[in-house]
């Protein structure tokens, strides 16, 4: 329950909608490549990556800290990235 509210905390703070650019789209394509071929990950755990490394990438061109309880993805992203990442339990 804490995760959701602290979620639905930062949603109400947000000025606008942050989307992925095409650039992104590009470096996440180049990401996964190389993070999946460094994990020895097949196509189907490389697609589920995808959003994760959309979501860090846009994170990044804002300065934004990604706030997750999907550590392990996002620990990932985060030495790749340079980001800040903050993992938090997830709802019960």
């Amino acid at each position: 329950m804490r995760a959701r509210q602290l979620t639905d905390a930062l949603g109400r703070l947000a000025k606008a909608p942050w989307i992925p650019e095409a650039t992104d789209w590009w470096e996440a394509g180049r990401m996964i490549r190389s993070i999946g071929d460094a994990q020895h990950w097949d196509r189907a755990r490389r697609r589920d990556f995808q959003n994760d490394a959309l979501i860090a990438l846009t994170a990044r061109r804002h300065g934004a800290t990604v706030v997750t309880s999907d550590g392990d993805d996002f620990d990932l992203l985060g030495r790749a990235l340079r980001i800040r990442v903050l993992t938090v339990a997830p709802d019960a």
